[in-house]
């Protein structure tokens, strides 16, 4: 198991992530910032094609069709399924900048399984 976010982590998630099923017809660019960090706030993007992380990647997109920020809590209560993103996003301690129809409507199936295989490999 990674510790949440760190180098190894996102070695071990890239590698993980590349396992999923794929989804036709969706893909995005999706920047999270992740504030609260042990070593502050951190930047990453992931690169989803046809329903698969293409790429897991520390700093900023390009040109990210949706940006999610939230604290390091929150986003570990979403990877350890101790809250769903959905349940976060309403309470309003997840942003979603960009196009929130399409993050709420067309991504949960691939982000519920992202959450899993992360959930699998994450040690907080």
């Amino acid at each position: 198991m990674s510790v949440f976010l760190s180098p190894d982590w996102f070695e071990a998630a890239a590698d993980h992530l590349a396992q999923l099923q794929p989804v036709a017809g969706i893909s995005a660019s999706v920047q999270y910032v992740v504030s609260g960090c042990p070593d502050g706030k951190l930047t990453f993007h992931a690169e989803i094609s046809d329903g698969m992380v293409a790429s897991l990647q520390q700093g900023k997109a390009a040109d990210p069709d949706i940006i999610l920020s939230c604290s390091y809590d929150t986003a570990l209560a979403a990877i350890s399924g101790e809250q769903s993103p959905e349940a976060i996003f309403m309470s309003g301690a997840l942003k979603v900048e960009g196009n929130h129809a399409f993050w709420l409507m067309d991504l949960p199936e691939t982000r519920a399984a992202a959450l899993s295989v992360l959930a699998e490999m994450t040690d907080a």
